[in-house]
């Protein structure tokens, strides 16, 4: 692989939580914008309104008013882009709480390793000294 396309995997992979929620935000506003119409106060009425409606109307095989509803796919979308980056989000959480946990495991062990590797110099130091005398 070259060097660019390690940048550009590495950029992708650093920032595809962001790109994941920014790629649902817009899917979702273009589902709002394609919504037929109607909510639960006029039945009669077109667009979504944010005041108005739900999100749960995008999803809806037919619109309020009645009509065929086409923001439902762009919802959809949207939807499972926005799940994405949820599920990239937790497992880069965990990985990095797994992460943290075994190097907190390795130090102490280290730790460990160099208090007994230090006791058991000075016992031979100790002990090559007082052959000396």
């Amino acid at each position: 692989m070259t060097n660019r396309k390690l940048q550009i995997k590495q950029m992708i992979m650093q920032y595809s939580i962001l790109l994941c929620m920014v790629i649902s935000l817009i899917l979702m506003l273009i589902a709002t914008l394609v919504y037929p119409g109607g909510s639960l106060f006029d039945k009669n009425s077109t667009g979504f309104e944010w005041s108005k409606n739900f999100i749960s109307n995008l999803f809806a095989e037919k619109a309020i008013n009645g009509k065929v509803n086409s923001s439902k796919i762009w919802a959809i979308i949207g939807m499972v882009f926005h799940s994405v980056g949820y599920g990239v989000f937790f497992i880069n959480t965990a990985l990095r709480i797994v992460n943290y946990q075994l190097s907190i495991y390795l130090n102490k062990l280290f730790k460990n390793i160099t208090v007994l590797k230090n006791l058991h110099r000075d016992i031979f130091l100790r002990r090559k000294v007082s052959l000396n005398f």
